[in-house]
């Protein structure tokens, strides 16, 4: 990873492919990867401090985004196995800690996203045309309960 030098700009990270990992095993890469994110609501107070009102603004509840990931579909099964066992309401069993790992155009890994409690809310399978010259594309949405960054 580039280091910072006095004078120069840090090189932005090239992102060519994402990696998800459940439980420490990669099942697979990912062409798309969004939704990575938190938010806390805000909340507004106003106050009043040697007789002047002022407005003071406080972090409220905590929200954290589902990720979606796209991929060329495969015959891996692992996907809609894990879908299927919370469509059968098994949700407890289910909630996997996972990571998603960036890849540079080197295959390097060069960050990582740490995700916990999360399960799969949608799985999309493609959408098919045989007279298409278009990958057929899978898509996942994973309902996340906590994010952090390893590296």
């Amino acid at each position: 990873m580039p280091t910072f030098r006095p004078g120069k700009f840090k090189d932005s990270l090239q992102a060519s492919s994402f990696g998800l990992e459940i439980e420490g095993d990669s099942i697979g890469t990912f062409r798309k990867c969004t939704g990575i994110s938190t938010k806390n609501e805000v909340i507004t107070e106003t106050k009043v401090k040697n007789g002047k009102t002022v407005v003071q603004k406080q972090p409220g509840l905590l929200s954290v985004g589902d990720i979606t990931l796209e991929r060329g579909y495969t015959d891996s099964m692992e996907l809609y196995d894990w879908r299927d066992e919370i469509v059968n309401g098994n949700v407890s069993s289910n909630r996997k800690d996972c990571s998603i790992v960036v890849y540079n155009v080197k295959n390097e890994a060069v960050a990582q996203f740490n995700i916990f409690d999360c399960w799969p809310s949608e799985l999309s399978g493609p959408d098919l045309d045989a007279g298409s010259n278009d990958i057929a594309i899978e898509k996942v949405v994973l309902a996340v309960e906590r994010i952090e960054r390893d590296s």
